[in-house]
């Protein structure tokens, strides 16, 4: 499914959250490579070029990481929820 929906609406980076995974290579989608790997996963069409920017420390609570593609910077932060968080806390 997910890869009919990247084909029919052309989708050229994707983000997906597979906390749940274990195994690094868990996604996989024809036509896409694999950027980064952490508690996300980035894919990018194989036919577009990019380079790596900046990824968090290894370990660190918020994982985040940075691509380029032309002038363009694509950043993915990932937080885990600490169970303490309602709305309230953010207001």
């Amino acid at each position: 499914m997910l890869q009919k929906i990247c084909e029919d609406k052309k989708i050229s980076v994707l983000l997906v959250e597979e906390t749940h995974q274990q195994e690094p290579n868990a996604v996989k989608l024809y036509g896409y490579r694999l950027a980064h790997v952490s508690s996300s996963r980035k894919l990018v069409r194989n036919s577009i070029r990019f380079s790596d920017v900046a990824t968090s420390a290894k370990g660190a609570h918020t994982e985040w990481s940075t691509i380029k593609i032309h002038s363009t910077c694509i950043t993915n932060v990932y937080q885990p929820q600490i169970p303490s968080w309602t709305l309230a806390s953010f207001r």
